[in-house]
């Protein structure tokens, strides 16, 4: 699915109101680009909204893409995420999405996700805003405000704000307040991220505190397992706002290995597994020890063709000890069955499991030896599986035969 260059009130793209119900959409590969929230109205790209006690809206952005969306004197350059009602519930989950050159310069907050449990700054008790974001990509973002990337405002009462990014980069953002994000009152995690090259970095207010554990921290965090050194990318970005570079990593990062299994996505933002190595890596990508090659398997029998090498997905398996990729029961493992097919890739057919048929010149359904044999899986049209005939030239003298008078034994 594809929202582009789409204008109008809060969400330029897509609205999603839970109001005193569920509005929980899926969205799978969808790119969200060029959309504009409209003069001081709030979400370039989305706004996601919980209204009313008990109300949720916890959409699911799977492999999405949020470009160059837009807010004037808004928030939320891509995604403005609001549960601003007593017990209202606005939970989205981002998995494997890109937040590139969202913003906008004219006041506002949050480059890229403005998130809060307030409305206007007043607080609705119970009302929860924790979205969730993993492998997610977070550069180019900008503001003229605060919070390049990310803004997060928790009122100040028994409400929650409390985003949590796992495996996620925040490169190339820049705001006039922290590149990164300002923190007010919530608790945000971070955890296996890689925040380097931003205008500035991270800053909690009103009694808000982040917590930042095997990352890369450029200017360094107090935390488990940070680094403040250069992850090394590939090709580093420049000056922000800038979303150019190669943000894969170098076979030197200390990113490589220095990160925590515990909560890791399963892949990186590539779909490569994690870990590739001895550890779980840091950022949204993880360096390749050795770019893993699939096999295709066009007969889908789990063994690959040797002869066909391509990239790991959807019809390709590790293993390339298929002799025919076309028969599904033909495999180095496989056992031999007469099929006119070598199963078991050992370069001969049908061996060992031949059967023997006798001619039957006379079609009485009984074979002689003596009339001639041959191998195969089934019978051929004159012969028979047995030779049990003792006259191959009278159909009317086999074993089955009535005894006539006839003097023919």
């Amino acid at each position: 699915c594809t929202f582009t260059n789409n204008n109008g009130g809060n969400g330029g793209g897509f609205f999603n109101f839970g109001w005193n119900g569920v509005a929980n959409p899926t969205f799978t590969t969808c790119t969200f680009s060029g959309n504009n929230a409209g003069y001081g109205s709030q979400g370039g790209a989305v706004h996601n909204y919980a209204n009313g006690g008990g109300s949720a809206a916890n959409p699911v952005f799977t492999n999405c893409s949020f470009l160059n969306n837009s807010i004037n004197a808004g928030s939320g350059g891509a995604v403005f995420n609001n549960a601003d009602e007593a017990n209202g519930i606005a939970n989205p989950t981002f998995d494997n999405c890109s937040f590139i050159g969202n913003g906008g310069w004219n006041g506002g907050a949050g480059g890229a996700v403005y998130n809060t449990s307030a409305r206007n700054n007043f607080c609705f008790p119970g009302g929860v805003a924790n979205p969730t974001f993993s492998n997610c990509l977070f550069s180019g973002n900008y503001t003229g405000n605060e919070g390049g990337a990310i803004r997060n405002y928790q009122a100040n009462c028994a409400a929650y704000s409390n985003p949590t990014f796992t495996n996620c980069s925040f490169v190339g953002n820049y705001a006039s307040v922290n590149g990164v994000m300002l923190n007010s009152t919530g608790f945000p995690i971070f955890k296996n991220c890689i925040l380097w090259g931003n205008n500035s970095g991270i800053a909690d207010n009103f009694g808000g505190s982040t917590t930042v554990t095997y990352s890369i921290v450029e200017g360094g965090y107090a935390g488990t397992g940070n680094l403040n050194a250069d992850p090394l990318f590939v090709t580093a970005p420049g000056a922000p706002p800038s979303s150019s570079g190669d943000l894969h990593l170098q076979a030197a990062s200390p990113a490589i290995d220095a990160g925590t299994a515990s909560g890791a996505p399963a892949n990186d933002l590539d779909d490569f597994p994690r870990p590739s190595g001895a550890g779980v890596d840091m950022g949204v990508y993880e360096f390749q020890v050795a770019p893993p090659t699939c096999y295709a398997d066009t007969d889908g029998d789990s063994y690959g063709d040797p002869d066909a090498p391509g990239a790991c997905g959807a019809g390709y398996v590790a293993d390339n000890t298929d002799c025919n990729d076309n028969c599904a029961a033909c495999y180095s493992s496989a056992a031999e069955v007469c099929d006119g097919e070598d199963n078991d890739c050992d370069s001969e057919i049908d061996e060992g499991v031949l059967s023997t048929f006798y001619a039957d010149n006379d079609d009485d359904g009984f074979g002689s030896f003596n009339s001639g044999t041959v191998q195969g899986c089934s019978p051929p049209p004159g012969y028979s599986a047995n030779d049990d005939d003792c006259n191959d030239n009278l159909a009317s003298i086999n074993p089955d035969a009535p005894e006539v008078c006839n003097l023919l034994a």
